[in-house]
């Protein structure tokens, strides 16, 4: 775990995201986004949800596709200063925790790297 500052506010994109497990079905449209260099596919989820995936877990990128992982892309609003502890990276993101207390009652979600500052360094 390590633990960052934000430096630059981040404001979660939508509140009810897509969230999938091993053996789940998408469907992906083909539209792609280009995330620092990390490659996201805009899917749909047999219970309706849509969201950003990331392309590298996938051998296609279009049609209808079984996930091989597991994902909540749920995403944490935080402002400039506050302190958060990292417990995950992928794809240009970063889980995060809020508050300085237990882990697993703080709110959680991901956060974009480049909003963040590592601290002790």
């Amino acid at each position: 775990m390590q633990t960052y500052e934000v430096r630059v506010p981040h404001t979660r994109s939508y509140e009810d995201p897509i969230s999938v497990k091993k053996g789940d079905r998408v469907f992906l449209s083909g539209e792609m986004d280009d995330w620092d260099g990390h490659i996201w596919l805009w899917a749909k989820a047999s219970d309706g949800r849509q969201g950003w995936l990331p392309s590298a877990y996938f051998e296609q990128w279009t049609d209808w596709q079984s996930c091989d992982f597991s994902m909540n892309t749920l995403e944490l609003t935080c402002q400039i200063g506050s302190v958060l502890t990292a417990t995950d990276e992928k794809f240009g993101w970063l889980l995060c925790h809020s508050g300085q207390g237990d882990i697993n009652y703080d709110e959680k979600g991901w956060v974009p790297k480049r909003c963040l500052t590592l601290l002790g360094q």
